[in-house]
């Protein structure tokens, strides 16, 4: 079975986000935030004000979720590269001869 390259994988989006799998810590978690969010949106819908302030906060948290996700993802890539460009410079393991050591 052939692999295919990290190019590959990403091209036919065969790794990435959407292939990780949510612990069922995280599972839990969602679990009581939306059974809060839930309870709050019945609550707030007698206040008009109340329920538009937190629909805003909501999405104000998804945005700043979403600009964290990007950051965090960019900066793993950053690091993975250069983590991969320091474990292909064989320099410093290659003798005068130009045998691996």
């Amino acid at each position: 079975m052939k692999l295919n390259s990290a190019i590959e994988d990403l091209l036919f989006n065969q790794c990435g986000v959407a292939l990780i799998k949510t612990t069922d810590e995280a599972r839990k978690i969602m679990a009581k935030l939306s059974e809060l969010e839930a309870y709050f949106e019945e609550t707030l819908q007698k206040n008009g004000e109340a329920a538009a302030r937190f629909a805003e906060y909501k999405q104000l948290q998804d945005d700043l979720n979403s600009e964290e996700t990007v950051l965090y993802y960019k900066e793993g890539l950053r690091f993975g590269v250069r983590l991969g460009l320091d474990i292909a410079d064989r320099s410093e393991s290659v003798g005068e001869d130009g045998v691996w050591e």
